[in-house]
């Protein structure tokens, strides 16, 4: 028996995959997602008018994500009108687009088990991004940023050193220069 780590009537994740209830159209069966696979974890607040050309009750909208079923997904309301839409790029060409009840409890328990980003906003558009490193090799995705802060400092380092360099040659002076020589 596997181990939930968040369970709402939309979604639940495990510590090796994350299944979205009610995923595809017309059967209405659950979508499975290798927590592997995952490059990027999108969440936004639902709103009523402001999603309405992003997202949909079920199925697909003008942008690259097929949204499981939640009829209410722009009307929620009652006690609790705290619903976040996510949008999960696990590398392929469509993404994969869901309610969740509580985003707090369903981000912390995917944080400790990916590396991939998560953002708080959609994109314009959805870059393909590189598959982040396992788990056991950076301790948490800001490790990932960490990394990209050092590796900017060796760059600017490196860019120090070439700016005290000359400049190449222009082309009219390497042609000019380069003549043939005759070995005696």
């Amino acid at each position: 028996m596997r181990t939930v780590l968040y369970k709402d009537k939309f979604v639940e994740v495990f510590t090796d995959e994350i299944v979205i209830k009610t995923y595809f159209f017309p059967i209405a069966t659950a979508k499975h997602i290798s927590i592997n696979e995952l490059r990027c974890i999108y969440y936004r607040k639902q709103q009523c008018w402001g999603d309405v050309c992003i997202t949909k009750g079920w199925g697909m909208t003008f942008t690259p994500i097929w949204w499981a079923c939640d009829m209410r997904r722009h009307i929620h309301y009652g006690k609790n009108k705290q619903h976040f839409n996510v949008v999960l790029d696990s590398g392929t060409s469509i993404k994969q687009g869901f309610t969740v009840v509580d985003i707090h409890k369903f981000l912390k328990a995917l944080r400790p088990l990916t590396n991939a980003p998560f953002e708080d906003h959609f994109p314009e558009c959805f870059d393909c991004r590189p598959l982040p490193p396992p788990i056991g090799e950076s301790s948490t995705s800001e490790g990932l940023l960490e990394s990209d802060e050092k590796k900017n400092k060796e760059d600017k380092a490196a860019a120090a050193v070439f700016a005290n360099k000359e400049l190449p040659p222009s082309y009219d002076e390497a042609i000019s220069s380069t003549k043939k020589q005759h070995f005696e």
